[in-house]
């Protein structure tokens, strides 16, 4: 049970890293900054680390090797994970914006 829990933490980490926080686009905009002695701001695209579908893949994979755990199963399970991995961000930006409103509508206004 702790390793589809650690698998599901993994995918949430990459999820939010990437598409809600908007880490890789920035990181790639400061490596593109640094090559071209900051000339060029085109952010630049390697595919395994620039979406969290690949990124969560491939890092559980890892992940389910490290700890022995391989099994079909378990392939399909990381598979379906990092199927979802983008409706994964819209649904925690949705559950953000559903915060933030409440918020709105419990402070007293001036």
């Amino acid at each position: 049970m702790t390793f589809y829990l650690n698998v599901l933490f993994i995918t949430l980490i990459f999820v939010i890293a990437i598409d809600v926080l908007g880490f890789w686009d920035e990181f790639s905009k400061l490596i593109s900054r640094i090559i071209t002695k900051g000339k060029v701001v085109k952010p630049i695209d390697i595919k395994p680390f620039s979406c969290s579908t690949c990124c969560s893949f491939w890092c559980n994979i890892i992940y389910m090797f490290i700890v022995q755990q391989f099994s079909i199963f378990n392939v399909f399970f990381i598979i379906v994970l990092a199927m979802f991995a983008p409706e994964m961000g819209s649904l925690i930006i949705m559950f953000k914006d559903w915060i933030a409103a409440l918020i709105n509508k419990l402070t007293p206004k001036k």
